[in-house]
C-alpha cells in the first residue's frame, strides 16, 4: 500500500466516523448539499475560467481552478443552510436510528469525495507517481471514474487523463 490508499482509508474513515457523530438527517442535508456545489460547479465553471487572470498557466488550470473555487464557495454556502434545517429536523429526536444511516451515509461521501480526488487528479501528472501506479486501491476509483465518465460534463470529462 502507498500513500494513496493509506489517503483514500483516512478520507472514507473521518467521514465514516464524523457521520456517526453527526447522524443521518445532517449527512442527506451535506450530500444535497455536495450536490448542488457540483451543479454550481458544473455549470459557472466555463464563465468564471474566461475571467481569471492570464497568470494562472494553461487552459486546463484556469478551469481547475474554477470547478474547485466554485465548488467550495458552493458547498460552504449550502452547508450552512442544511445546518439550520437539520437542527430543526434533529429537535423531533430520531435516535440512534439516525447514527446507524449516518455511518452508511458518510461511508458513501467518502468514497464519493476520493473519486472526485482521483476525477481532478486526473487532470494533473499525478497518475504518472509511482505513489499512484504501485497503489492498490488507484486502479478501482480509476474504473469507477471512467464508468461515470459518460455521466460527467463533457467539459469535465475531455480533460481526464489517467495515461
Amino acid at each position: 500500500m502507498t500513500g494513496f490508499d493509506y489517503a483514500a482509508i483516512a478520507v472514507i474513515g473521518l467521514s465514516t466516523l464524523l457521520s456517526l457523530w453527526r447522524g443521518a438527517v445532517q449527512q442527506v442535508f451535506s450530500l444535497a448539499a455536495w450536490g448542488v456545489a457540483l451543479v454550481v460547479a458544473n455549470h459557472f465553471a466555463p464563465w468564471l475560467q474566461g475571467r481569471l487572470p492570464d497568470d494562472i498557466e494553461g487552459e486546463t488550470t484556469r478551469y481547475l481552478v474554477a470547478v474547485v473555487g466554485l465548488f467550495i464557495a458552493a458547498l460552504v454556502a449550502t452547508t450552512g443552510l442544511g445546518r439550520l434545517l437539520a437542527g430543526a429536523l434533529r429537535a423531533v429526536g430520531l435516535g440512534s436510528a439516525d447514527r446507524v444511516l449516518g455511518v452508511l451515509l458518510g461511508f458513501v461521501r467518502g468514497v464519493l469525495v476520493v473519486l472526485v480526488a482521483v476525477a481532478l487528479a486526473g487532470m494533473t501528472p499525478l497518475p504518472q507517481t509511482l505513489v499512484w501506479r504501485e497503489a492498490k486501491s488507484s486502479a478501482w476509483f480509476v474504473q469507477v471514474v471512467e464508468w461515470a465518465r459518460p455521466s460527467l460534463p463533457q467539459a469535465f470529462a475531455s480533460r481526464i487523463r489517467y495515461d
